[in-house]
């Protein structure tokens, strides 16, 4: 796996929505988009519901609830390589 860099961007899972720090990796010919990391689940520390494939989590603003979408949302693609982006995320 290469990693090309670290971003930083807002986050939104089902009711929740957080700025995250991410290391931009190829995930090509995987079934998942972004892998959350030990320090996101540190932080939030969600509690899983795995019969209903679903995490909630405390904020300052009440409980959110992290569900499993039914389709996968069309997603916007973005050239790693790109110069423009690199500069953006401090590559």
């Amino acid at each position: 796996m290469r990693v090309h860099g670290t971003v930083e961007f807002v986050l939104e899972m089902s009711e929740w929505r957080g700025k995250i720090r991410a290391f931009v990796v190829d995930l090509e010919g995987t079934d998942f988009d972004v892998v959350l990391g030990m320090e996101w689940f540190q932080e939030w520390n969600p509690q899983a519901d795995w019969r209903d494939l679903e995490f909630t989590v405390e904020t300052n603003t009440g409980t959110k609830h992290i569900r499993r979408l039914q389709t996968t949302p069309e997603l916007q693609e973005f050239d790693i390589d790109n110069p423009e982006i690199q500069a953006a995320s401090g590559v």
